[in-house]
């Protein structure tokens, strides 16, 4: 993935993230993506819901699917998901499709819709500052008490994310930390 692709992907997560109404320390770890804000990017239902809507069964074994319709996209998740993290992970997944654009499922644009879902549910921005208020790595157990995101996600995150300590933050960065970290005034 190039660079200015990243940066795509990261600005587009962090402009949904702030559209949303968030705030406080703890407010990521609530984050339920079922509620989300698409800003009339997509609609967001279960495979069940869609299934009684319109008399059809989805032919899927996905734990999430977009449907390109003409007026909307309707992204479509499996509501038998019991862990919440997992259920954020597949409708970010499937936002990240919609919002970057993708017209046919690669392993580029797998890639791309993965690298969305990271950023949207554990922004880079929080985990660096984390890292820096903490002055150590945030450990993925306890990245777990900061996302609405799995073990299994915050494990790979942090890989992906080695400590870095002189992080410099964008201005929208600076917005989102701000809202989540600034002390009530």
């Amino acid at each position: 993935m190039t660079e200015a692709r990243k940066k795509l992907i990261e600005d587009k997560a962090l402009s949904l993230l702030l559209s949303q109404r968030i705030s406080g320390e703890y407010a990521l770890s609530f984050l339920d993506l079922r509620r989300i804000t698409t800003c009339g990017a997509a609609v967001i239902d279960t495979f069940s819901s869609y299934e009684k809507k319109t008399g059809s069964s989805l032919p899927t074994s996905a734990e999430g699917i977009t449907i390109k319709l003409p007026e909307m996209n309707l992204i479509l998740y499996d509501d038998s998901i019991a862990n919440n993290g997992r259920r954020n992970w597949t409708i970010a997944h499937e936002l990240g499709h919609v919002l970057l654009g993708h017209e046919s499922y690669t392993k580029e644009t797998e890639r791309e819709a993965d690298a969305f879902a990271a950023e949207l549910l554990m922004p880079e921005a929080v985990i660096r500052y984390l890292d820096q208020r903490d002055g150590e790595p945030i450990t993925p157990d306890t990245m777990t008490n900061y996302f609405s995101a799995s073990l299994t996600a915050c494990k790979r995150r942090r890989l992906n994310l080695p400590y870095e300590q002189n992080y410099q933050p964008s201005e929208k960065e600076l917005e989102l930390l701000k809202r989540l970290f600034a002390p009530n005034e």
